[in-house]
């Protein structure tokens, strides 16, 4: 008994050493910070001292405690080059609409993968298609090729996993739910002459921002049935609002169209907050800005948001064709603002041109951003995906901000 004991052991050991972190099978997930809300969009699956997250059409950990980053696989064999590791199966994950969460209720992760709601367990094995949506190919087949599918905002709450699935013969957005337990796929809201603009999983029911012959802002009852209008405005970000357990939160966007140009044109007009159980709405902030303003976190506090205010880092030359190419590179979000939901008061947290984030993830006093770097030399200047992390200090601004490799 103990030789066998001393071989688990050693065991052990010698996975740990090769792969450089413990797998993720003995470790609990979590639901994150339990201050801090995120959007829907948010690619973050928390552990207690990890981050599973896809980027740059690779998914990933990053371990809290060492800082370091690693493929999500546990093959000590693999290159993690090419698609066929683990990591790059879910490459269409960090668009930021078709994210991977956690299933407390049945031990597995869920993510959607062009037109396939897919699963599977803490080390990437038994890994399957709970269904399919009209996509030909298997989990071998490289996803990429379909781009951007017919499945968006993958949200889980309690045994159910929810997301947005595309008509095949209207065209438009169903809110559809899946039984973990059951494996039972319902469509819990479906109108031929409506889209589901975004939704929202809060205490007493669903939210959705709605358009065509339902307009608005309408609540779902969990077990579906007719959505009750809330609000004849229509959010156009309201996918990327956030429920903090009491409150959304989300930017009011005026849209129309510009004639001239033949683009639309989005006002974005204020920060906005709807309180469910009071059925009150409260403008926090006035914005009125041709700018975009994209909600990253909220907590009992403040609202963490970001602006789209294009910063020039320098340029960039290459040959074309035999032609010299010189193009300017442009940091789009460069610094992260933190509103103050009693006073109103805004500060710049995070003004750093080498960091672009599109979403942020608080433990304890530190912040992972991630994004896009920006990297300058003596002669030229590039933007990739990348990550960063950071210092929250006692003021609550980010320093020490560290690019990550």
């Amino acid at each position: 008994m103990k030789r066998i004991l001393f071989l688990l052991i050693a065991m052990l050991f010698f996975i740990t050493s090769c792969t450089g972190y413990v797998p993720p099978a003995v470790e609990p997930y979590g639901v994150g910070d339990a201050d801090a809300s995120y959007p829907i969009t948010s690619p973050f699956t928390d552990a207690k001292t990890r981050l599973l997250y896809v980027s740059s059409g690779v998914m990933m950990y990053y371990n809290k405690l060492t800082e370091e980053i690693y493929p999500f696989c546990f093959d000590t064999l693999c290159s993690h080059g090419d698609y066929a590791c683990l990591s790059h199966r879910f490459s269409q994950a960090d668009t930021g609409a078709q994210s991977v969460r956690y299933c407390a209720y049945d031990n597995r992760f869920y993510a959607l993968r062009g037109e396939q709601l897919c699963s599977f367990a803490f080390d990437g094995s038994d890994l399957r298609v709970e269904c399919s949506f009209g996509e030909e190919g298997d989990l071998e087949t490289d996803v990429i090729a379909y781009l951007f599918g017919g499945l968006l905002y993958l949200q889980i709450r309690e045994r159910y996993v929810y997301f947005l699935a595309r008509d095949s013969v209207s065209g438009k957005r169903v809110l559809t739910r899946f039984d973990v337990e059951t494996n039972r796929l319902d469509r819990l809201f479906h109108d031929p002459d409506t889209t589901v603009n975004g939704y929202l999983l809060c205490e007493n029911g669903i939210y959705l921002n709605l358009v065509g012959a339902y307009a608005g802002l309408y609540c779902l009852p969990y077990d579906g049935g007719t959505p009750t209008q809330i609000s004849e405005e229509l959010y156009t970000d309201f996918h990327e609002g956030i429920f903090d357990g009491e409150e959304i939160w989300f930017v009011k966007v005026q849209s129309s169209y510009d004639e001239e140009k033949h683009t639309p044109r989005y006002v974005y007009e204020s920060i906005v907050s709807y309180h469910p159980t009071a059925d009150t709405f409260r403008e926090i902030a006035v914005l009125d800005s041709l700018q975009k303003h994209k909600l990253l976190a909220v907590t009992p506090e403040y609202i963490y948001y970001t602006v789209n205010d294009p910063v020039s880092v320098g340029f960039y030359e290459h040959d074309l064709g035999g032609e010299q190419i010189r193009r300017e590179v442009f940091n789009y979000y460069g610094k992260i603002l933190r509103l103050d939901k009693a006073s109103g008061e805004t500060l710049v947290v995070l003004e750093d041109l080498r960091c672009e984030p599109s979403s942020l993830f608080f433990y304890e006093d530190r912040v992972f951003l991630c994004g896009h770097v920006c990297t300058v030399s003596d002669t030229a200047a590039w933007r990739t995906m990348g990550s960063c992390t950071a210092n929250v200090d006692a003021s609550g601004l980010f320093t020490g901000l560290t690019v990550l490799e």
